[in-house]
């Protein structure tokens, strides 16, 4: 798994592109990595597009990348568009969204790309 990631202090965002194979090692790697840059405080927001991504992850994954998810993330201090094609990933997504809500983090699956930065933006600006 490939991805990229932009910081735009500014506009208070992080913008991540995820693409290609990948493994929930690779997955979890890239939280770890978002959740310890200095660029990428934990009041910026988060635009993730999983759309070129070429993994689904089986159901522990999913429980184990949620609960990575709320520790390195700051429970509800991260907003988090994730950007998914319809189908299989944006199921995955929804699932990981749930399941950290309850740690108290902030997530919405979108597959329109302009309706996920708008929300952000709106999230990022009331925090």
């Amino acid at each position: 798994m490939s991805y990229t990631i932009t910081v735009e202090p500014r506009e208070r965002l992080v913008f991540v592109r995820v693409f290609g194979q990948g493994s929930a090692a690779e997955a979890r790697q890239l939280i770890v990595e978002l959740g310890s840059r200095i660029d990428c405080p934990p009041e910026f927001g988060v635009l993730m597009d999983i759309r070129e991504l070429e993994y689904v992850l089986d159901p522990r994954e999913v429980t184990d990348i949620a609960d990575r998810h709320a520790g390195p993330f700051g429970f509800g201090l991260r907003r988090v568009a994730v950007l998914a094609n319809p189908g299989v990933l944006f199921g995955v997504a929804r699932q990981i969204a749930t399941l950290t809500e309850f740690r108290g983090s902030v997530i919405e699956v979108f597959t329109d790309p302009a309706e996920a930065a708008a929300w952000l933006r709106n999230e990022t600006a009331g925090s």
